[in-house]
């Protein structure tokens, strides 16, 4: 769980610019923020994206 969750923050962390080397600390505050922001504009981008099938009468 734990290894999964680590997985998780460090791809949040990389949207937010954390290169994630291994001689780097964990991502910080203002990194997370960063990823978590870019991460909510992605996914507004792909709800607009999102092809409604047409409805079909009769």
């Amino acid at each position: 769980m734990l290894r999964n969750l680590n997985c998780y923050i460090r791809a949040v962390a990389r949207l937010g610019g954390y290169l994630d080397r291994t001689s780097d600390a964990p991502p910080g505050g203002t990194v997370m923020w960063r990823g978590l922001s870019r991460l909510a504009v992605l996914a507004k981008g792909v709800r607009i994206a999102e092809v409604q099938p047409p409805e079909t009468y009769g």
